[in-house]
């Protein structure tokens, strides 16, 4: 969760239509070390905190331009070399 200090999960969950599948690992490190990703007995339980937590959260477009995070990727770039 952008801009917050202690997230509200820990876990990555993954849904698909009505199933949940829970991963310890993060996505970006699947496959570089042991991990599990399980399919969560309860799944509505954490649909509804995931539901609940989108609510509260801030529209991607507004944290990008709270960040200054504008223009494309190639106009960042050569910002960065200037």
């Amino acid at each position: 969760m952008p801009g917050s200090r202690k997230p509200i999960f820990h876990d990555r969950f993954l849904v698909i239509d009505d199933v949940v599948w829970a991963s310890g690992p993060s996505f970006n490190e699947l496959g570089e070390r042991i991990g599990i990703i399980s399919q969560v007995h309860e799944p509505r339980n954490v649909i509804e905190a995931i539901e609940r937590a989108l609510g509260h959260a801030k529209p991607l477009a507004d944290w990008v331009d709270e960040n200054q995070l504008k223009g494309t990727n190639d106009e960042r770039n050569d910002a960065a070399l200037v």
